[in-house]
């Protein structure tokens, strides 16, 4: 979850209840992806994202656009993925 707020406490109860790991990223709301997101949060994340026994593995924050497709982004990076390719790839998903 990279929002800030806490994760509501339905959510909470559901993945508590189903044995989900609930892996918190507070990453402040920015349309500029790459403005004030502290790179050791980018770090930490694509850290879970990477370990095999964190997957399955659900990205998301309030709309799934800005900070879900910035670490999506740099997971590609990470993969290998060209650049147009995530910029086409974001953009495709991010509305």
């Amino acid at each position: 979850y990279l929002c800030p707020e806490p994760y509501s406490e339905a959510n909470r109860d559901f993945i508590r209840n189903h044995g989900i790991k609930l892996f918190h990223f507070g990453i402040e709301g920015n349309k500029e992806p790459f403005v004030n997101i502290p790179e050791n949060i980018i770090r930490e994340a694509l850290k879970v994202l990477l370990d095999a026994r964190n997957h399955p593995v659900l990205i998301h924050c309030k709309r799934g656009k800005h900070r879900t497709g910035c670490l999506v982004g740099c997971l590609r990076k990470v993969q290998s993925w060209c650049l147009s390719s995530i910029f086409d790839e974001y953009q495709r998903f991010a509305g």
